[in-house]
């Protein structure tokens, strides 16, 4: 049986998993600029920004809580 050899191509970057996202566009140019600047894809610039996003999760505005509060009830009707 004949050895298999490599194709080529760019190297594996591990697993990923498919985020899809609209950001405005204002912030959409500003990534493109930020990512030709440092000569990485744009997919590789946002996973770097969510990365370090992550590490300061206390900066996030936490919107109002939404959630309802059960009613204090003492017999069905």
């Amino acid at each position: 049986m004949a050895e298999r050899r490599g194709r080529g191509g760019r190297p594996s970057k591990g697993q990923r998993d498919l985020f899809v996202t609209r950001p405005p566009v204002e912030d959409a140019d500003k990534l493109r600029d930020l990512a030709d600047e440092l000569g990485m894809t744009l997919s590789d610039t946002v996973a770097a920004l969510l990365r370090i996003g992550l590490r300061h999760l206390g900066e996030l505005p936490i919107p109002p809580s939404t959630k309802q509060e059960e009613l204090p009830l003492t017999q069905a009707s």
